[in-house]
C-alpha cells in the first residue's frame, strides 16, 4: 500500500514537473529565477506532509496537504545554486541540502534556513564534492571526496573535520561508534575521537 501511495504521489509529481509553468510580471531591473521543471529527476524524497524533488540542478517541493507546488530558489529560500542532492532526517523533520560548489544548507520545519559554507569556503583547489550524509543522534555526518566533517544539530556548528586525502564515500554513526568507508577499506573509531588519517 505505501509502495503504491508513493508511486501515485511521484506520478503526480511527475505530472506537474512537465506541466507546471511560471507566468507572472516582474518588476522592470529585477531579475526572476524562473525554475526548470522538466529535467530529469535525481532524487525524490518523502518528508512527511511534503515531497522534495531534486532534478539537474533545482530544488522542487510539493504540499501534500496544500497540492501546492513550488520550486525553490536562492530568492526565496535557498542560499545558493546548482543543487546537489538532498538528504531527509525524519527524526527531526530537516532537510539537509548539498550543492554542487559543496556548499551547505539545512531547511528547518518552521522555514529558517541555516547555511553552512565551510567546506565552500576551504582554500584548496582539491575536489571536496559531497559523497554522501547520514545522521546520527544529535549529528550531521557528511562525507566527501577530501575527508568528512560533522555538524552538531542543535546549534549546526561543525564539531568534527578531517582532510584524509581520501575519497570518503560514506560515513556514519553506528552506536557509540561512527563508520568510515573509502571504497576500498572500512574503518571504525569511538565517536567521541577523529579519524585523522586512513592508511
Amino acid at each position: 500500500y505505501m509502495k503504491k501511495s508513493f508511486k501515485l504521489i511521484l506520478g503526480f509529481v511527475t505530472i506537474i514537473l512537465t506541466s507546471f509553468f511560471i507566468n507572472a510580471e516582474t518588476e522592470e531591473g529585477v531579475w526572476k529565477i524562473h525554475t526548470v521543471f522538466n529535467e530529469n529527476r535525481t532524487r525524490v524524497v518523502d518528508a512527511g506532509d511534503k515531497v522534495y524533488c531534486v532534478t539537474e540542478n533545482s530544488l522542487n517541493v510539493y504540499n501534500k496537504t496544500t497540492g501546492e507546488f513550488e520550486g525553490l530558489t536562492k530568492q526565496n529560500r535557498l542560499s545558493d545554486f546548482f543543487v546537489k542532492d538532498v538528504y531527509y532526517n525524519k527524526e527531526k523533520n530537516y532537510l539537509v541540502v548539498a550543492y554542487s560548489n559543496y556548499n551547505i544548507d539545512v531547511l528547518l520545519e518552521n522555514g529558517t534556513t541555516i547555511n553552512i559554507p565551510d567546506l565552500k569556503n576551504l582554500t584548496t583547489v582539491a575536489d571536496r564534492s559531497i559523497n554522501g550524509v547520514t545522521f546520527g543522534e544529535n549529528g550531521i555526518y557528511v562525507a566527501s571526496k577530501i575527508g568528512y566533517i560533522v555538524i552538531d544539530d542543535k546549534d549546526f556548528k561543525i564539531t568534527k573535520s578531517a582532510y584524509l586525502g581520501s575519497n570518503v564515500q560514506s560515513i556514519a554513526e553506528v552506536g557509540d561508534k561512527f563508520i568510515l568507508a573509502d571504497g576500498s577499506n572500512t574503518y571504525f573509531a569511538d565517536k567521541s575521537k577523529t579519524i585523522k588519517k586512513v592508511s
